[in-house]
């Protein structure tokens, strides 16, 4: 947690958010399960003490599987659309100037 205050030079705001940050995500790498156990705690006494803070989490947690899950499909998509064009302008530069794109030169199959 030293590196991330020393990261966050004159930044005050960074010098007091970084160190813990930095903790949580170390913890989460380091100590998944231990993480995981804590978080699933927490979890518990939010739903216990402040319910409307807990609910308004589990909306917050749904809407971002639904957002990841809606990107991935967008992703997916627009790669495809991607490869399409790049396939269309491989054939039209194969057919304008005549160079073998696909296929390897005769030069390296020699070698």
């Amino acid at each position: 947690m030293l590196s991330a205050s020393i990261f966050s030079r004159g930044r005050r705001i960074g010098r007091i958010l970084r160190p813990p940050l930095w903790g949580f995500v170390a913890s989460a790498f380091f100590l998944p399960h231990h993480t995981r156990n804590v978080g699933n705690y927490i979890f518990e006494l939010e739903e216990r003490y402040i319910p409307g803070v807990a609910k308004r989490q589990q909306e917050l947690t749904a809407n971002g599987k639904q957002a990841l899950e809606s990107s991935k499909g967008t992703v997916q998509r627009l790669r495809g659309e991607f490869d399409t064009q790049m396939g269309r302008a491989t054939n039209f530069i194969r057919s304008t100037t005549g160079l073998k794109l696909d296929k390897k030169s005769e030069d390296s199959d020699k070698k």
